[in-house]
């Protein structure tokens, strides 16, 4: 649980705009995002991950395996079911 003081953050309403219109997108789908708190944690993962490869300063512990969400910005191609 985070404390008090997170638990809001002020988001402009052009931004949230945005992530709604992601999040309804094919782009949401392949990554597997539904709701506006796993896009703020998968943008924030993606920049520490971002700040540790080009600094070499890990402020985060790496996650699990199954932890990992995909990269928002590599959204590839969609798998195929067979």
């Amino acid at each position: 649980m985070a404390r008090k003081d997170w638990v809001y953050i002020g988001i402009s309403s052009l931004l949230v705009e945005g992530i709604d219109s992601f999040l309804k997108s094919d782009g949401a789908k392949i990554t597997k995002m539904k709701t506006r708190q796993q896009f703020v944690n998968t943008l924030i993962l993606e920049f520490f991950a971002n700040y540790r490869e080009k600094t070499g300063i890990n402020h985060l512990p790496q996650p699990e395996e199954e932890e990992k969400i995909p990269s928002l910005f590599d959204l590839g191609t969609k798998k195929i079911k067979k």
